[in-house]
């Protein structure tokens, strides 16, 4: 008989052989990283474009079925067709619901992408940023931590008989209200550890939120991959200029999931903190998640994000 931590092990193991799943897409969640107030299996379930899914499992049941002398193997069979056949339910209810937009609005966001990734960009809804793609995506499925969403595209604009722009301000703002923007202090984060939720400086007075002393600050959101996007929420730049004291700022996008930005002064030109964050990167060997290499820039006057060079479209911040 296997303690709890073993069985989980062991468990998690079984159910990556059974179904085939890739491993990030089977996790242990401890009580203390999510909102359920005990442990959870958080699985995502990925097999074909109509046969998606996420669940959040309750882990104290399932350990009580092996107590109770149920083999690992078995468990972990029973939990695979659960979780197979509640994707499959479940994504038919939620295309179902996301024809109707008025439905499908509140469930509208925005993520970052590489200009490069141009198989998933061909045909949905999205604007490009300098070397940066921002697409609109709907939230199809969420459990505990996971979320599935979809790519909006033209053939759902013409079934909600929307222009792409209302829709992309819609989704805009929807993604600061679920994903807000978080200025996370390193410090902290080291101390604290996963249980460090950064500081809301959108919300409230961030004097002390950004007065560390350090020239650049780290943003992202809460709970979200695409972190970097919020760089472009509504007013987001416009505050981080007014509490660092300065009219434009530099944007490093360390990956899809943060940002840092300094002000823009004479210390440090574009270029040399382009050849700096390109040192970082080679010292560092890890490429994951990479959006861009290029410094990007937010003039305080235009209200607007661009390339430092100069180079590709601007985005222009509400």
């Amino acid at each position: 008989m296997l303690n709890y931590e073993m069985f989980m092990e062991k468990l998690r193991e079984t159910i990556l052989n059974v179904s085939g799943w890739s491993e990030e897409n089977v996790t242990f969640v401890p009580k203390e990283d999510n909102k359920f107030g005990e442990d959870r299996l958080e699985i995502v379930c990925i097999e074909s474009a109509t046969h998606v899914g996420c669940d959040s499992l309750s882990t104290v049941g399932i350990y009580q079925e092996y107590l109770n002398g149920m083999e690992i193997r078995a468990i972990a069979e029973k939990l695979v067709i659960e979780v197979r056949k509640q994707a499959k339910s479940r994504l038919f209810q939620a295309m179902i619901q996301i024809v109707d937009y008025e439905k499908a609005r509140p469930l509208l966001f925005v993520v970052t992408e590489s200009i490069n990734n141009k198989a998933a960009l061909e045909k949905c809804i999205h604007k490009t940023v300098g070397d940066i793609t921002l697409a609109v995506n709907v939230n199809l499925i969420a459990a505990g931590k996971n979320m599935i969403g979809l790519k909006v595209s033209q053939e759902l604009l013409n079934i909600w008989e929307k222009e792409p722009e209302q829709v992309f301000q819609d989704a805009l703002e929807n993604s600061a209200k679920m994903f807000p923007a978080r200025h996370y202090d390193l410090l902290s984060a080291l101390i604290s550890g996963s249980s460090y939720d950064g500081e809301d400086f959108m919300n409230e007075d961030c004097t002390e939120i950004l007065s560390d002393g350090l020239p650049e600050k780290c943003i992202s959101t809460l709970d979200f991959n695409h972190g970097s996007v919020a760089i472009f929420y509504p007013g987001v730049a416009d505050k981080l200029c007014r509490y660092l004291h300065t009219e434009n700022l530099y944007v490093i996008f360390l990956s899809v999931k943060g940002i840092l930005v300094r002000p823009a002064k004479n210390e440090i030109s574009a270029e040399e903190l382009k050849a700096r964050v390109e040192r970082d990167r080679r010292d560092s060997q890890n490429s994951t998640d990479r959006l861009t290499n290029e410094i990007y820039y937010y003039d305080g006057k235009k209200h607007c994000i661009r390339r430092a060079d100069g180079e590709g479209d601007a985005f222009q911040c509400r």
